[in-house]
Protein backbone atom coordinates (compact mmCIF):
# COMPACT_ATOMS: atom_id res chain seq x y z
CA UNK A 1 0.00 0.00 0.00
CA UNK A 2 1.16 3.68 -0.97
CA UNK A 3 1.06 6.10 1.78
CA UNK A 4 -0.75 9.73 0.53
CA UNK A 5 1.60 12.09 -0.51
CA UNK A 6 3.33 14.83 2.07
CA UNK A 7 0.85 18.10 1.11
CA UNK A 8 0.25 21.25 2.97
CA UNK A 9 -3.60 21.37 2.03
CA UNK A 10 -5.53 18.72 -0.31
CA UNK A 11 -8.78 20.71 -0.81
CA UNK A 12 -7.66 24.16 -2.01
CA UNK A 13 -10.25 26.79 -2.69
CA UNK A 14 -10.10 28.85 -6.46
CA UNK A 15 -8.43 31.60 -5.85
CA UNK A 16 -10.58 33.83 -8.00
CA UNK A 17 -13.67 32.47 -6.17
CA UNK A 18 -12.42 33.48 -2.88
CA UNK A 19 -11.38 36.95 -4.01
CA UNK A 20 -14.88 37.35 -5.14
CA UNK A 21 -16.63 36.49 -1.80
CA UNK A 22 -13.85 38.26 0.30
CA UNK A 23 -14.90 41.51 -1.30
CA UNK A 24 -19.15 40.69 -1.38
CA UNK A 25 -18.88 40.50 2.20
CA UNK A 26 -16.39 42.97 3.10
CA UNK A 27 -17.07 45.75 1.23
CA UNK A 28 -17.64 48.81 2.82
CA UNK A 29 -15.51 47.95 5.82
CA UNK A 30 -11.73 49.65 6.40
CA UNK A 31 -9.69 47.06 7.93
CA UNK A 32 -12.48 44.07 7.44
CA UNK A 33 -12.56 40.94 9.38
CA UNK A 34 -14.75 38.11 8.28
CA UNK A 35 -16.40 35.35 10.54
CA UNK A 36 -18.20 32.40 9.81
CA UNK A 37 -20.88 31.54 11.94
CA UNK A 38 -22.76 27.99 12.58
CA UNK A 39 -25.11 28.41 15.33
CA UNK A 40 -26.77 24.87 15.65
CA UNK A 41 -25.80 21.30 15.64
CA UNK A 42 -28.10 18.38 14.55
CA UNK A 43 -26.46 15.60 15.77
CA UNK A 44 -28.33 13.94 18.63
CA UNK A 45 -25.16 13.40 20.80
CA UNK A 46 -23.71 16.66 21.29
CA UNK A 47 -26.56 19.37 20.16
CA UNK A 48 -27.37 20.30 23.12
CA UNK A 49 -23.78 21.54 23.99
CA UNK A 50 -22.83 23.02 20.76
CA UNK A 51 -26.14 24.89 19.59
CA UNK A 52 -27.25 28.52 20.74
CA UNK A 53 -30.20 30.63 19.80
CA UNK A 54 -29.54 33.61 17.43
CA UNK A 55 -31.06 36.10 19.96
CA UNK A 56 -27.71 34.87 22.25
CA UNK A 57 -25.54 35.49 19.13
CA UNK A 58 -27.29 38.93 18.99
CA UNK A 59 -24.06 41.08 21.51
CA UNK A 60 -21.65 39.31 19.29
CA UNK A 61 -23.08 40.30 16.16
CA UNK A 62 -23.02 44.26 16.41
CA UNK A 63 -19.22 44.35 16.77
CA UNK A 64 -18.15 47.25 15.25
CA UNK A 65 -15.97 46.37 11.56
CA UNK A 66 -16.89 42.53 12.10
CA UNK A 67 -18.59 41.03 9.15
CA UNK A 68 -20.61 37.68 9.97
CA UNK A 69 -21.53 35.14 7.12
CA UNK A 70 -24.09 32.37 7.69
CA UNK A 71 -22.07 28.80 7.47
CA UNK A 72 -25.08 26.71 9.09
CA UNK A 73 -26.16 23.73 6.99
CA UNK A 74 -29.10 21.79 6.91
CA UNK A 75 -32.80 23.34 7.53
Amino acid sequence: MQPFPRRESYLRADPEKVAASREKYTAGLEKPFLIGVAWKSVGVEFAGSKSASLAEWGPIFGIPGVRFVNVQYGD
